[in-house]
């Protein structure tokens, strides 16, 4: 009965390693294809980052300048309104933070545009230390 097992957990073993060596074998055969999906997912994941925090950037801008800066609104003693101080304070505020994340993206962006295997080798790190 001891051997029967012994012989079944050989089986079982032998067939384990097997399927192992055949995954590694298509994961090796896979690799670049996958490093070239994963640049790929890094170009555009980073370009619209970069282009949702400028498009953030520059709408706050106009606001701020359309409806701050020059805008028309008066109170009756000529001074500015509440809102037009509003306006002015929070596009200042949400620009500056769409400068900020456009400044910090751009690194990661132009990286993988002109050295996408330093990139990839800096992802793998990444993804290493978890």
């Amino acid at each position: 009965m001891t051997n029967d097992l012994q012989s079944k957990l050989v089986e079982i073993l032998t067939a384990i390693q097997t399927s192992v060596s055949k995954a590694s074998d298509f994961a090796l055969s896979q690799l670049p294809d996958i490093a070239r999906q994963y640049v790929l997912y890094g170009r555009a994941y980073n370009t619209l980052l970069f282009g949702a925090a400028i498009a953030v950037f520059v709408i706050c801008v106009f606001v701020f300048l359309k409806f701050g800066v020059y805008g028309k609104s008066v109170d009756k003693y000529g001074e500015w309104t509440e809102a037009r101080h509003a306006i002015t304070i929070f596009s200042c505020m949400i620009g500056t933070v769409g400068f900020a994340v456009s400044l910090m993206s751009a690194r990661d962006m132009l990286l993988v545009w002109l050295a996408p295997k330093v990139w990839l080798l800096q992802e793998i790190a990444r993804l290493v230390k978890g």
